[in-house]
């Protein structure tokens, strides 16, 4: 857009955000935006229907109410059937408010709905109430929202704005992304495998599954046009919050698209309202950090997608993450709905699916899939502070479906762009930076030119996946009865679990009780009594000798302890263990094919890289250091995994300043503080 079009747009928004100045007293700042979008919503269908206003009432009139028929008349998918428009609510102030809500219920029923679902109804009560219904209005109606002095695509920037306005402060990891973060994905959607968009007439879907007020769509759809001013762009859309839907939705009426095509779901994850549909680009930023598990989302919703992980034809087949985070079920969703053959998608997420989860997690089995698939293209790490409701640093997801170049296959791309950045004059929210048309340039240049340097890594897809390796080391413990290793009895499980004391405490507390739970509690009474038993009679044999081998030391501890204790396996285990120590010079154990016993408190897990050998990696990075160590041979019991730990990659080792630099740095500070010292006694 011009520079001259986008001081217009300032100043229009400007305009209309003033008008929220009427609302003080009754209103606070953070509730404006509940009056200022819906009226501008509401100006604007009346602007753009202005020049068939007087037919379509007067059809409606003379007994026309089919709405196919007054939507023809119309030209827009919405009309009004109302005589009133806010120039002539004024005529009427002390009818204001009751005329008003006429004039919004004579809108056909997807209007109306839209006003429903952003709670005008309420707001101009309360407007109507506190006396602000009729300078609101009256302000809107000298606000010149026509299509010949806005056009669509200016009147989709005005909405934006005013969006972005009362956006700043959303939850972080909500619908919310900076214009030019869109701008920066989209440009990158469009820089490879898209030539066909500037075919003449090209039909283009774009869909974006967690639309919010679908400023991704419509940036997607600007830049579009952009390329090719004849495409034919189709836009769809679901979301499941109230406010934001319907915001998309008149926004796509005001923009002149088909308002069938977005959709409010109660759900994206379980409900797809375009199931025939797929598409050729997607742009998302689903929501972060939030769950799905079933108290958050509800039976019916999880066992949805517990279906669709276990179905052959499923959306989730890759695997589940963690129920604290649904944005790895959006990426499945996404990749479901691209066309089969070079469909692409650029997905915001924080860091967390990069990392998250070990081996065997759903995490890990989702980034081995979409690397097994060759999905992924690029990663991209944004600067922090770039979002408005977050200031931690954002990745982007480049995905392509079946459809990459020669030379990206089976690669991965890694653009470090954390120091791609404006500092803001003035911060919106969390927002203090932003990228500028040359941080986007040079972020589009470096994806494509697909060369290695300091901002750029192109790995093969197998540098990212793992080995998880159990590594064991021998039993090899000194064991002795002593005050300071008898506190450790409390912890071993199987003596705990002898009395419960909180459900003792539970089930002495009940007015009446069952048998059962009366037997219970003396199980428990007998239970603390044999533990008070085993503490009481280890005191009594503390001793200073230390015994070097397991057996011995058992002995002992069977003369000792009562054969209700040495009888019971796991609970005499559990006690020896917790009267020992590590001890190298200590006796090892051997089963009957002479493999060496390891100790289960030592086990460990080595994270070996994929491509390395486990014996090499044992030699260099294990045996110098724990020269008794064995790695796990059976490959059964070795997991493979994948994760993406961006920042190693692009790690600069920094020399630490020498002591000598420091220790002459801090003398100088010394001397220039005894003279000014000096200076200030004389």
């Amino acid at each position: 857009m011009p520079e001259n079009e986008k001081m217009n747009v300032s100043e229009q928004v400007s305009m209309i955000l003033d008008i929220a100045n009427q609302l003080r007293g009754p209103f606070k700042a953070e509730e404006y935006e509940k009056t200022i979008i819906p009226m501008t919503i509401l100006r604007r269908f009346e602007c753009i229907l202005a020049a068939t206003k007087d037919a379509v009432v007067e059809a409606f009139n003379k007994g026309t109410t089919n709405e196919t028929k007054l939507k023809y008349i119309s030209g827009f998918p919405i009309y009004n059937t109302s005589p009133f428009t806010l120039d002539k609510l004024k005529d009427d102030a002390g009818k204001i408010g009751e005329n008003l809500k006429t004039y919004l219920e004579s809108f056909n029923p997807l209007a109306v709905d839209i006003f429903k679902r952003l709670d005008f109804f309420k707001t101009m009560e309360k407007l109507d109430r506190t006396g602000k219904l009729y300078s609101v209005v009256k302000k809107f109606a000298n606000t010149d929202l026509t299509i010949e002095h806005v056009p669509s695509i200016k009147m989709g920037y005005i909405m934006e704005e005013i969006i972005r306005k009362y956006s700043e402060n959303a939850d972080a990891g909500d619908h919310f992304t900076p214009r030019e973060v869109i701008k920066c994905l989209t440009r990158l959607l469009l820089a490879e495998g898209c030539e066909d968009l500037k075919e003449p007439g090209k039909i283009v879907t774009l869909g974006d599954f967690a639309c919010g007020t679908g400023g991704m769509l419509y940036e997607g759809y600007d830049m579009i046009k952009q390329i090719n001013p004849n495409a034919d762009i189709e836009l769809f859309g679901q979301d499941n919050n109230d406010w934001y839907y319907a915001i998309a939705l008149a926004e796509t009426i005001i923009r002149d698209q088909n308002p069938e095509n977005i959709s409010y779901v109660d759900s994206t994850l379980v409900t797809d309202a375009h199931p025939d549909q797929d598409m050729q680009l997607i742009l998302m930023n689903p929501p972060f950090g939030q769950s799905w598990s079933k108290d958050k989302i509800g039976e019916k919703q999880y066992n949805k997608i517990i279906e669709h992980n276990t179905k052959a034809n499923g959306w989730y087949t890759a695997g589940l993450p963690q129920s604290g985070d649904m944005q790895m079920l959006f990426w499945q969703f996404a990749l479901n709905k691209l066309k089969d053959n070079g469909g692409r998608a650029a997905i915001i997420c924080n860091a967390s699916p990069l990392f998250s989860g070990g081996a065997t997690s759903g995490e890990s089995k989702i980034r081995r899939w979409l690397f097994e698939h060759d999905y992924v293209e690029a990663i991209i790490q944004f600067c922090p502070e770039l979002f408005y409701n977050t200031g931690i640093s954002i990745y982007a997801f480049i995905f392509n479906k079946n459809g990459k170049r020669k030379e990206r296959r089976n690669k991965i791309q890694l653009i470090n762009a954390s120091s791609f950045c404006k500092r803001m004059s003035r911060g919106l929210g969390f927002k203090r930076n932003e990228l500028t048309p040359e941080h986007i340039q040079k972020i589009v240049d470096l994806y494509t030119d697909f060369k290695e340097n300091e901002y750029c890594k192109i790995f093969d897809k197998e540098d990212f996946y793992y080995k998880e390796v159990p590594c064991y080391q021998p039993f090899q413990r000194n064991f002795m009865i002593s005050e300071e290793r008898i506190e450790s009895i409390y912890g071993v499980s199987a003596f705990k679990k002898l009395f419960d004391e909180d459900e003792y405490n539970e089930l002495d507390e009940k007015p009446v009780k069952t048998q059962a739970q009366l037997d219970k509690m003396v199980k428990y009474e007998a239970g603390r009594a044999l533990q008070e038993s085993i503490v009481d009679t280890l005191k009594k044999n503390v001793s200073d000798t230390v015994y070097k081998n397991r057996d011995e030391f058992t002995k002992v501890l069977n003369k000792v302890l009562p054969d209700d204790v040495t009888g019971n396996k796991t609970l005499m285990k559990g006690i020896v263990v917790a009267l020992s120590e590590d001890d190298d010079t200590a006796d090892k154990y051997y089963d009957k094919k002479h493999n060496v016993e390891s100790d289960p408190e030592l086990k460990d897990s080595e994270i070996i890289p994929f491509k390395m050998d486990n014996n090499d990696y044992f030699n260099t990075e294990v045996k110098p250091f724990v020269n008794d160590a064995w790695l796990e041979t059976d490959e059964k019991k070795i997991n493979e995994g994948c994760e993406i730990n961006f920042n190693k990659y692009f790690y600069k080792y920094v020399e630490p300043e020498k002591s000598d630099d420091i220790l002459a740095r801090i003398k100088k500070l010394e001397t220039e503080e005894k003279a000014l010292e000096g200076e200030l006694y004389a």
